[in-house]
């Protein structure tokens, strides 16, 4: 049953990035209007539009063009950019270990607070605890991410001069950036998880367990937490495929060299090779996260193995 399921969803995350792909090429190059008049300057002749619509290719049928991007996205040729005269793969690859570190430590952070924080106040349910809890947690997710990035960056860089305001290469350069990210997902993470653990705590197995007379860590993480976690994974994975596509906000302000800085200059540029290169990467690891959290499925929850 495993085998048959994980085949129905590589089929399934084919058939989203195909639709991705359709997407992607009919934003930018039929819904817009002629593409060769928005990538040339605004001063360019007529012939100047010809002749790079003929090189583009932008002068055949729009079903034939995207055959061409298809067969191109097939070997891995994603275009070549017109500002770096590169080919966008290399582009989106020099930049792609920033995102991932950048979102990586953002999860972790996430994790690693979200999920004890939501176990205690679960526990301590009503206490002064738990209502300082969900008030932080409100406030977490209300808080715009660049404002909280700029007043971080006023308080800890400009006024206490801890950390730097910006690059990367060290771990000082990381903190900020990492915790802006991280806090929206914190505070997410950790209202469900203590949602799932009061739901799993009035369980009937679980007042068995302690009426066995096992110690309440046990009951907690054994019983309680095991069962609680799979909405959890689910909302996990959900979120680091959006840190992974979606960190534009946080590398802008703290000009973190990851594909959001590079998306952003090439939508300033109007490179839309490189647009469509970064977008696409961008649903790539989105698609392949959800695949990856349904293989966590299997290990988590014996229903989906043998259901």
């Amino acid at each position: 049953m495993s085998g048959r399921l994980l085949l129905r969803r590589l089929i399934r995350s084919v058939l989203v990035l195909l639709g991705t792909t359709i997407i992607i090429f009919a934003t930018v190059r039929v819904i817009p209007g002629d593409p060769a008049r928005l990538m040339l300057p605004a001063d360019a002749t007529a012939e100047d539009v010809e002749r790079f619509r003929e090189r583009m290719g932008f002068d055949e049928p729009v079903y034939r063009q995207y055959g061409t991007y298809l067969k191109g996205l097939l070997v891995g040729d994603l275009g070549r950019s017109m500002r770096y005269r590169r080919p966008v793969l290399e582009l989106v690859l020099e930049r792609l270990p920033a995102t991932i570190e950048l979102a990586g430590v953002a999860a972790i952070l996430a994790v690693l607070v979200a999920v004890p924080a939501g176990i205690v106040s679960a526990i301590k349910r009503d206490s002064l605890y738990d209502n300082a809890f969900m008030f932080l947690s409100v406030f977490a997710q209300s808080v715009p991410i660049f404002w909280l990035g700029i007043v971080m960056i006023l308080v800890f860089s400009v006024q206490l001069h801890w950390l730097p305001t910006s690059g990367r290469g060290t771990l000082r350069q990381l903190i900020l950036p990492g915790i802006a990210l991280a806090t929206y997902i914190s505070a997410l993470l950790a209202r469900l998880t203590r949602s799932c653990m009061l739901e799993v705590l009035m369980q009937d197995y679980v007042r068995t367990a302690r009426a066995k007379g096992l110690r309440e860590l046990s009951v907690t993480c054994r019983h309680a937490l095991k069962n609680a976690v799979v909405p959890i994974v689910t909302v996990l994975g959900l979120q680091i495929g959006t840190l992974l596509g979606g960190s534009v906000i946080v590398e802008t302000v703290f000009a973190w060299p990851g594909i959001g800085t590079l998306a952003v200059g090439a939508i300033y540029n109007r490179d839309y090779p490189l647009i469509q290169g970064t977008v696409l990467i961008a649903a790539v690891m989105f698609v392949v996260t959800n695949l990856v959290v349904d293989l966590v499925y299997l290990y988590l929850d014996p229903r989906i193995r043998y259901g």
